[in-house]
Formats: structure tokens, sequence, C-alpha cells
């Protein structure tokens, strides 16, 4: 996929207007048959103004209001053109797919009102900015269920700077020769993830004023080692469905606060 260096207008030939964004997200919005208004609505989309509006509209549709993280649908968008690009590349690693569930969370609204609730669902939005990597994808999914997809190559070609504030422990530094057997030390894998967002959380209450509430959080991890051309289709709904089942087996089996991590899978490769 060819990377996009600024915004592009195009309409369709049944004249919807369609929205090219610099990272290659795509919004389809309204009709224009008349090639005329066709004509006019493309001027002022190219207008500065215009432009700015658009922006606008993305971030409001793009990300959710209250934690600031992407919404479920365009994290989704995101994740597929990643794993796209990343079969296309010589990326020899893990992806991971977590998801996260903040635990007894009704309990929150119900004795603190929504208020505290949504400056706990901010709170716990931070812990994960600064528990992952820019690269990193951050969803809230949906109420207080969170998903996060990382991907982490060997360590030929890992990056070793950090773009955080808060650098990553020492136990989560990449050693060198990492091979199939000890994949779990790569800095990206889903456990070292959801284990430092997991331990954060519980050791840092959201602090509302006089008011601290503690807070922990459950979370399911399936991780899948891919190697170069490994056919990614339909391996996010694979790893979600079963980070999922793992994060909510263990709330049925009353093992909330623990990261829950399901067996390794492996990428297929490309039928040419």
């Amino acid at each position: 996929m060819a990377e996009q260096s600024e915004l592009s207008i195009a309409f369709s030939r049944d004249g919807e207007v369609i929205i090219t964004f610099p990272d290659g997200l795509r919004h389809a919005t309204g009709l224009f048959p008349n090639a005329h208004e066709r004509e006019t609505t493309r001027a002022f989309f190219n207008t500065t103004i215009g432009r700015t509006l658009i922006m606008q509209l993305r971030t409001r549709e793009i990300y959710d209001k209250r934690t600031n993280l992407l919404l479920q649908e365009p994290a989704r968008s995101i994740i597929e053109q990643n794993l796209v690009r990343l079969s296309g590349k010589k990326f020899d690693g893990l992806i991971s797919v977590l998801m996260l569930d903040l635990d007894h969370f009704g309990q929150v609204n119900k004795q603190y009102g929504q208020d505290a609730g949504d400056q706990v669902l901010r709170w716990f939005a931070d812990i994960l900015r600064r528990s992952t990597r820019n690269d990193d994808v951050l969803a809230r999914w949906g109420g207080e269920e969170f998903v996060i997809f990382a991907a982490a190559n060997k360590p030929s070609e890992e990056k070793t700077h950090r773009d955080r504030d808060q650098p990553y422990s020492d136990t989560a530094r990449v050693a060198t020769g990492t091979t199939l057997g000890n994949l779990d030390q790569l800095m990206g894998n889903g456990k070292l993830i959801g284990t430092r967002i997991r331990t954060t959380t519980e050791a840092t209450p959201c602090q509302l004023g006089p008011i601290a509430i503690s807070q922990t959080v459950t979370i399911g991890v399936a991780n899948a080692y891919i190697q170069p051309n490994s056919d990614t289709e339909g391996l996010f709904d694979e790893l979600f469905m079963r980070a999922s089942e793992a994060m909510y087996k263990g709330k049925r089996d009353d093992r909330r606060n623990h990261v829950h991590v399901a067996p390794l899978t492996y990428g297929k490769p490309k039928i040419l």
C-alpha cells in the first residue's frame, strides 16, 4: 500500500465524496450527482477552512470522546492495514492482540457517579499510552473494554529507542539471539505489555480529589508468530477471538486481575 503524504478528495461514479486521509484511512460521505455541485464541493474542500473541517470530522468519527483512544471500527481498519503492510515486509516475529476489561467497573459508576467513571476511563487510557509504544494500536472497544494490537520483530530489526516518556522495564528488553523458544523476550510481546499494564493499574489508584479509586484489570492475550510473506488475512479476527476467550474464561474462573495468555499460533504462508 502506497503511503499517503496528504489529504486527498475524489468522487465515485455516482458522486459520492471519497476522502483519503494522510495515514491512508478513507471516509465516504455525501452524494453530489450534479457535476457543478461536485466541483463546488471539491473547491471548498481544497480550502484551508474546508480541510480543517474535514480533519475535525475525522477526529470526531475516529476517536472516543472520553478517552481519545481509537473507536472500534477505525481501529480495526488501521490494524488490518498494518497486517497487510507487515505481510509485505520482511517481518519475522510476534503479532499480539490484547483484550482488556476493567474489573467491577460498574461499581465505580454506581458508587461515585458517571463523571467519576469517565475519569477512571481517562486515567486507564493514560496508563495504556504510557505502557505501549507509538506503533501499537490502542482502542476503546466499548464500555470498559479495550483492545491493543502490537507487532514485535526479531532483534535484528527491533528498534532500541523509546518514543514514550517512560521507558520499558529491564525485563522487557530484547536479548541478543532471540529464537522461537524465547519469543516472549521480545519487547512487543503481548504478555509483557499486559503484565506491565496490569501491575501499573493495580499499583496506581485513580485520584479524584480526596478520593482514591482502586482499580484492577483482567487481560486476555493472543500471539501469532509470523515470518516473511505470511498470509495475514483473517489473522486479527482469529487473535481477537482467542484473546477475548482467554479474558472471559479468566473472569468466569474468578481469576480477575490476571493476564491470561492463549496458546501461540503460527501464520500460514501465502498461496502464490
